[in-house]
């Protein structure tokens, strides 16, 4: 292949790239609001939800994980790290949060080109320069023009998806955590009555023991 070739190649590419990243700059549109569904469909206008029946904001507050440090108990920390390794329902969850991830990239990578550079050439048995082993270059780009949107919708929906995935572990983990630290407190709480009641039994005998010396 010769060198006006190969410039002519990386010219195309380089043009491609440009324009992927015009197309790939377009934002998708906003999802529709409640008033424009209602006017699309024309069969809920005539209802509306009261104001108590509406679902309350939800907080953006992130969730710390930190919690179980205000208790400075160690054995209720190591008790709640052992259930989160051993748990199979957070380990499929913890699967299901890497599968959403390369979905995720995999819905990415269909929106930027693929560029493949192929050399072909050998050597001789008998005997040859090394340099002179590469005989030919080719420059390959593969792209499908997201001219719909319908890439990066699914790219968008692929987002909403591992989050929604993350939330669900992050869900499981607190309540996993939680319902050890429940058990933890009642087993502490059960104990403790266990000590008091045989703190009673002995004041008891005690007391019968010196009535009967009296």
């Amino acid at each position: 292949m010769n060198t006006r070739s190969l410039r002519s190649r990386v010219f195309f590419a380089g043009l491609m790239l440009v324009s992927v990243f015009g197309l790939g700059s377009c934002a998708t549109d906003p999802p529709p609001t409640r008033a424009e569904i209602h006017a699309q469909t024309g069969t809920l206008g005539k209802f509306s939800l009261e104001q108590q029946w509406k679902a309350a904001a939800l907080s953006s507050d992130p969730i710390l994980d930190n919690w179980l440090a205000s208790f400075d108990d160690p054995q209720l920390n190591a008790l709640v790290v052992e259930a989160l390794i051993n748990n199979p329902d957070l380990r499929v969850t913890a699967t299901r949060v890497e599968q959403a991830g390369q979905y995720l990239e995999m819905a990415r990578a269909a929106l930027r080109p693929a560029i493949n550079l192929f050399g072909t050439g050998g050597i001789n048995m008998g005997g040859g320069d090394v340099s002179s082993a590469l005989q030919g270059v080719s420059l390959g780009v593969s792209w499908e023009p997201d001219l719909w949107g319908h890439l990066r919708y699914g790219r968008n929906a692929a987002e909403s998806t591992f989050i929604s995935v993350q939330a669900d572990y992050e869900f499981s983990r607190q309540s996993l955590a939680a319902m050890v630290a429940r058990g933890w407190f009642t087993a502490t709480e059960t104990w403790l009555q266990l000590q008091l009641a045989q703190n009673m039994v002995a004041s008891a005998e005690n007391l019968q023991a010196l009535a009967e010396k009296r």
